[in-house]
């Protein structure tokens, strides 16, 4: 609230909406190979085939993810993270956290993160320094696109901690059952 709203707010007065979505673009490309990744420890060939595709059309014409060419030729996201490859493994939720920075999870979605951050075969590549960058930078970037559903949820909520928390297990369990 007092560090990233700010830091959020200021970043979207700064960047014009189309970079903004080039920024969502970019983060999101960057994380298809751990989704094809979790696809495969699910047993979902399908759509890691549509992940590896959505990695090399939206990496190469796409200008390293800037752009979103991919959804055009029928290659449509879909999420898949370690969590998730948890939960199709019979794993609980274990209990509800509500992390500084990256905001609500459970114990299994911390452990799926953790995971995630060493599956991505992008991190092998790039010094910590620059991957500390991009982490920040994601961070922010996430942070503003959800600004206004927060800000509503906020506003419509006799308590807002609660709220988040239902909201986020309401996603969460979408995102599961897939």
């Amino acid at each position: 609230t007092y560090l990233m709203v700010p830091i959020a707010k200021a970043y979207r007065f700064i960047m014009p909406e189309t970079l903004r979505g080039m920024g969502r673009n970019f983060f999101k490309n960057l994380n298809e190979p751990v989704v094809a990744i979790n696809d495969i420890l699910q047993g979902d060939m399908d759509n890691a085939g549509i992940s590896l595709g959505r990695f090399v059309v939206n990496s190469t014409i796409g200008l390293f993810g800037f752009f979103e060419v991919a959804e055009r030729i029928d290659l449509k996201p879909h999420p898949a993270d370690f969590g998730q490859t948890l939960y199709t493994y019979g794993v609980g939720p274990g209990p509800y956290i509500m992390l500084p920075f990256f905001g609500p999870s459970t114990a299994r979605n911390v452990v799926g993160t953790a995971v995630d951050s060493f599956l991505n075969p992008i991190s092998y590549f790039l010094d910590f320094e620059t991957r500390l960058y991009l982490k920040g930078s994601e961070l922010v970037v996430k942070r503003e696109s959800i600004l206004d559903e927060l800000a509503e949820l906020k506003k419509g909520s006799l308590d807002y901690y609660p709220a988040v928390r239902s909201a986020w297990f309401q996603n969460r369990e979408r995102v599961l059952r897939k």
